[in-house]
């Protein structure tokens, strides 16, 4: 009898002692699964940061740049119709070893996908939102761009490249003399009227997308100037006694210009290690 209860504690000692290092082990794996996590969730935070900068900044430059942890970048340039710039690129985050604890994959294209060539000064296309940003203009709100100027009004407007105005917009000399061939700006005016006071120079694209209920107005000082594109979705009123001139070269400085490119994620390329 003495015996088999003696087997039995022993049993039960055994087993209580092992119980506890399962459990002991199985924290540690835990803490260690939490941590990995942590990492991987860090490193995919620093590397959708990565990204977002790359937007401004070259990205041989960004890894000198000092970040949270090391990284490997690889990318690919392509070049479309008229020089339109795409870019495709991985980001990997590295532990101390040089071990990849993050990579993702991304695109890098602008805005503005397509230009119009033909030499129009002033024209009414109803497509043309879904030839410059495939969009159809019921569809395209300001979100769609990077970082724009969202506002009622064109009064103190600061300097962005993207500026979207839900309403009426006086432009003058003053709140558009950062805009030049080499820095033209896009100027998106919905539900409202237009005016370039006397002297004014606009350089970029203004695209009108008129109210539903009645006829929008445009209207040019003798001395005001257009260099770029002006179009609108829809039938306006027009009175322009100053100068619109289509150029290209305007056009292509907007295109590419980093205020527009846009980074997205490419779909199943994310990987934690």
């Amino acid at each position: 009898m003495l015996s088999l209860v003696f087997m039995l504690l022993f049993s039960l000692s055994y087993i209580a002692f092992s119980s506890s290092r399962s459990v002991i082990a199985f924290s540690k794996l835990e803490t260690l699964t939490l941590k990995t996590s942590s990492q991987s969730f860090l490193a995919k935070q620093a590397t959708r940061e990565i990204a977002k900068r790359a937007a401004f900044t070259p990205l041989h430059k960004l890894i000198s740049m000092p970040n949270t942890h090391k990284f490997s970048i690889t990318q690919f340039k392509y070049k479309g119709v008229h020089d339109l710039l795409v870019e495709q690129f991985s980001v990997a985050a590295l532990a101390n070893d040089g071990s990849v604890i993050y990579k993702e994959s991304f695109i890098k294209y602008p805005s503005l996908l397509a230009l119009p060539t033909t030499a129009l000064s002033f024209f009414e296309d109803s497509s043309v939102t879904e030839h410059l940003f495939n969009r159809k203009w019921g569809n395209l709100n300001h979100n769609y761009f990077p970082n724009p100027l969202y506002k009622n009004s064109c009064e103190n407007l600061q300097k962005r490249v993207v500026i979207w105005i839900e309403g009426n917009c006086v432009l003058t000399a003053k709140n558009v003399q950062h805009t030049n061939t080499k820095n033209p700006a896009l100027l998106i005016v919905k539900n409202g009227d237009i005016t370039l006071e006397k002297a004014t120079k606009f350089y970029g694209v203004l695209i009108i997308i008129p109210s539903t209920s009645h006829t929008n107005k445009v209207l040019v000082h003798p001395s005001a100037t257009l260099t770029g594109l002006a179009v609108s979705t829809n039938q306006i009123a027009t009175d322009v006694q100053g100068s619109i001139s289509y150029s290209f070269k305007v056009l292509q400085n907007l295109q590419q210009h980093p205020a527009l490119f846009k980074i997205i994620p490419i779909p199943g390329t994310a990987y934690a290690y």
